[in-house]
């Protein structure tokens, strides 16, 4: 070591090259993004060569643009243009989601609290019905908030081309566990079918508790409003939920305004 000695520069010289913190270096080193050139096992102290002020530099901007330390890896394994672009695309759609997220909590927060603002229309007018056995295909899967919309799409197609002819109805969404952003949950995407071939499941006759939602309605997290509706009514009617909901899909992709109902069985 003696004769390397000098070469090496001891962690907090290299932070105050870099400008990164002892801390983001401990960091960097424990994911492997940026390993000390050398370690005295006896004192624990770590070094570092001039030259990694290079990729130093490269971690601390790709982290300025919020970049994910998995992502910075990936990019560093293979940095192309193209991969930034694809990662700052993702984060406009997430920046663009939170955005529409926080915009529906306002109007919820002003319904409740403020004064002199116009209030949300919050009430969701809940509906009963009674629905037939219905027999269906359907492909079930545990997904995250981000997976649900895509895995919804996608098990549709594949559904409706297994369905053939057979295809009887609106496709929907049976909801057996919660999904949101705390948690991934169980959720069974399902299409009617007609006829005595091929089944997955059926849906048992019986009354159910309903709401239409319309355009933003049918978005996260708006649609929450629609459950909790169907929810303070069965709690103010004593009545009693029969299985999981869904989520009824009316509306095509050539429909200008999305139409989806969600409705619950109930007992009795």
């Amino acid at each position: 070591m003696a004769g390397q000695t000098p070469a090496l520069m001891t962690i907090g010289q290299f932070a105050t090259l870099t400008r990164l913190s002892v801390k983001a270096l401990h960091l960097y080193a424990g994911t492997g993004l940026l390993t000390p050139a050398w370690v005295d096992h006896d004192t624990g102290y770590r070094y570092y060569r001039p030259e990694q002020a290079a990729r130093a530099r490269q971690i601390r901007l790709l982290r300025l643009a919020g970049m994910p330390l998995p992502g910075i890896a990936a990019f560093l394994a293979d940095p192309r243009v193209s991969r930034f672009d694809a990662f700052s695309g993702e984060e406009a759609r997430r920046e663009a989601e939170q955005a529409r997220r926080r915009r529906y909590v306002r109007r919820v927060i002003v319904s409740i609290y403020a004064e002199g603002e116009e209030p949300m229309d919050t009430t969701m007018t809940v509906e009963t019905k009674t629905v037939p056995a219905q027999p269906y295909l359907s492909e079930r899967k545990t997904v995250t908030i981000g997976e649900l919309e895509p895995f919804i799409v996608g098990t549709i197609g594949k559904l409706v081309d297994r369905a053939g002819d057979r295809a009887a109805g609106a496709p929907f969404t049976l909801f057996w566990e919660p999904v949101n952003d705390e948690a991934a949950g169980s959720v069974e995407v399902c299409l009617p079918v007609s006829g005595d071939g091929e089944r997955d499941g059926e849906l048992p006759a019986g009354p159910v508790a309903w709401v239409m939602t319309l355009g933003e309605q049918t978005e996260f997290p708006a649609i929450l409003g629609a459950y909790e509706a169907i929810e303070r009514w069965m709690k103010d009617q004593g009545r009693e939920m029969a299985g999981p909901p869904r989520e009824i899909y009316h509306s095509g992709p050539d429909d200008p305004e999305p139409r989806m109902e969600i409705a619950w069985p109930l007992r009795g």
